[in-house]
């Protein structure tokens, strides 16, 4: 919403680049590249993977493309601000999954090794993740000047040695 209505450039926040959204934005090139994770209560045995999801609830985050996922394997998906929020009603029993980034998960449980939830599944399939910004001519120097910083940061190392720091793993690497 911020984009669309000029209150920001651009968004850096871990957004897939899809047809959906290649339609309404233009996108840096991919900077990272992500599997999605889907997590459901520790002592959870119906859900082992995602065609599991069928007919289960599922807590996400909005407008993401982890909620659009989940639909489209037949689970019903609330919408909510953040991650620890999309755990905490998987842990509470208010949905019966969650999907999100395998590294943000990751990163979750490194951070709290006693929350009461696993990981069933993963995508086999990484998803490009980019910068997008307004379509069209007016941010052409804008998008050129983004993908330029980010081939810098990736010959020199710095996207490497950033994605090691907040995930343990170079997410920067092509899929």
């Amino acid at each position: 919403a911020g984009l669309d209505d000029g209150r920001y450039d651009l968004v850096i926040n871990g957004v897939d680049i899809t047809k959906e959204r290649q339609e309404k934005y233009d996108f840096s090139d991919p900077y990272a590249h992500i599997h999605t994770a889907l997590v459901v209560k520790g002592d959870n045995t119906e859900i082992k993977s995602f065609e599991d999801l069928k007919g289960k609830k599922t807590v996400n985050s909005i407008g993401s493309t982890y909620m659009t996922l989940a639909e489209k394997y037949g689970a019903t998906a609330t919408g909510v601000s953040t991650l620890d929020e999309t755990i905490q009603n998987v842990i509470d029993g208010r949905a019966d999954a969650t999907l999100n980034s395998e590294d943000s998960i990751a990163t979750y449980l490194a951070e709290q090794p006693d929350a009461n939830i696993k990981v069933v599944a993963t995508t086999d399939d990484a998803s490009d993740v980019g910068i997008p910004m307004k379509k069209g001519e007016k941010t052409k120097t804008l998008r050129d000047a983004v993908n330029k910083a980010l081939s810098e940061m990736r010959k020199d190392g710095t996207l490497a040695e950033i994605s090691k720091k907040y995930f343990n793993k170079d997410v920067s690497l092509e899929k």
